[in-house]
């Protein structure tokens, strides 16, 4: 619980625009939603994030704990027929490309690709 707490607590610090909204989508699972951003300003407040929780440290009992996250991005550009689900799997199976590659890292994956 202190970590999320402190993943929180980092993740917010890196939202600039009162329209750019943060909230705990599951378990650990953090979702980002980012009116007017296009796939190179995910990606990059992706890497931001990633960066800012990675400075961040907990200390729990004594022991100095070292975070990092795994972070998936997909762009929703009003593309016809596309649902909100699909922006979450897109966004989703960006996030487990990051894990399965390694963890501590971004990685996007495209509407279309679904």
């Amino acid at each position: 619980d202190e970590c999320l707490v402190t993943v929180a607590a980092c993740l917010k610090q890196c939202l600039r625009r009162s329209a750019d909204i943060m909230f705990r989508y599951g378990g650990e699972e953090f979702c980002a939603i980012l009116p007017e951003t296009d796939s190179k300003g995910a990606f990059a407040l992706a890497e931001e994030l990633r960066e800012s929780v990675a400075a961040c440290k907990v200390s729990y009992g004594g022991v100095v704990i070292n975070l990092t996250i795994s972070c998936g991005t997909s762009t929703y550009l009003q593309q016809k027929d596309i649902q909100p689900e699909h922006l979450f799997a897109a966004a989703d199976q960006a996030l487990y490309q990051a894990k399965n590659s390694g963890r501590n890292q971004v990685k996007q994956q495209d509407l279309l690709k679904i």
